[in-house]
């Protein structure tokens, strides 16, 4: 087994951002042109050090499939009158995260955040970085209980 703390992002394995794509190299393996991604970048970065590391026979065409990959609920963006972005960030690092991306989001008015969270997250540590940035927050309910969403 490979010691996870082996490989360190920006030592081990690096990254040039661009305009519009990134660079990525790694310790024998190298990617240029890639499409920025919508995740993380330093996400993106770690899963090509694992294919590496892992020697996978994976092919470029998955490569860019994967770093441009859109996941259902990450800063989900729906160009409406007013701006809708849907993201189900429930840690400190995602909502961190999260708090990063809106800062370059721009806006006209205020910033509206609808959260709920359960009981057994960070609630505290995970909305504090997002406190400096939106202006007007709506606390919402779970039932967990009955598997249903609020009435």
């Amino acid at each position: 087994l490979l010691n996870k703390s082996q490989y360190v992002y920006q030592r081990d394995y690096t990254v040039d951002i661009f305009k519009d794509a990134w660079t990525w190299h790694g310790v024998t393996q190298h990617y240029q042109d890639l499409p920025l991604p919508h995740l993380k970048l330093q996400n993106a970065a770690t899963a090509l050090m694992v294919i590496e590391l892992l020697t996978l026979p994976v092919s470029q065409k998955a490569i860019l499939t994967g770093v441009t990959v859109r996941l259902a609920g990450r800063y989900e963006r729906y160009d409406r009158n007013p701006l809708v972005i849907l993201d189900v960030a429930h840690n400190p690092q995602s909502c961190a995260y999260l708090a990063e991306r809106l800062v370059n989001e721009p806006i006209r008015g205020k910033r509206h955040a609808v959260v709920a969270m359960l009981a057994d997250k960070n609630i505290r540590e995970s909305v504090g970085s997002l406190v400096p940035v939106i202006d007007q927050w709506w606390v919402a309910g779970l039932d967990q209980l009955s598997g249903q969403g609020p009435q």
